[in-house]
């Protein structure tokens, strides 16, 4: 689960500002553009239904997961503040030391657990990072 987040990350975060990149050599991330990105590849790794959302997904006939998948929050955070910093989000307990610029990703379904007949709520977070 955390491998296909985190390819879904990389893809988005390749969704620079070339411009500025070229011009400062500072990574800007062209936020629209990598969202849709995520979007494409989340649902291509995880092989997920089409969400107008792009929050919650449900699964294909067929994929392993058998509950929809829910992006909790993603975040992009790039040259425009100082590095190493504490990325926080007291929402979800998230606190981590970023040292470049990043996509930030938790994500959320439900999973059976076999042999006990009973559901458990997994959730997964996951950073791909610029570092400096």
């Amino acid at each position: 689960m955390k491998n296909n987040l985190e390819f879904a990350l990389h893809d988005s975060s390749l969704n620079i500002d070339v411009n500025k990149f070229l011009e400062t050599g500072k990574v800007y991330f062209n936020k629209t553009a990598a969202a849709s990105q995520f979007d494409s590849s989340l649902k291509y790794n995880f092989k997920l239904k089409d969400s107008k959302k792009q929050v919650d997904y449900d699964p294909q006939q067929g994929n392993f997961f058998k509950h929809p998948m829910k992006v909790l929050m993603i975040d992009y955070v790039d040259d425009s503040v100082p590095y190493p910093r504490i990325y926080t989000n007291a929402i979800y307990g998230i606190n981590q030391t970023l040292y470049g610029p990043s996509a930030l990703a938790l994500i959320e379904t439900k999973s059976s657990l076999p042999f006990i007949g009973k559901e458990r709520t997994i959730r997964r977070f996951a950073v791909y990072e610029y570092k400096k």
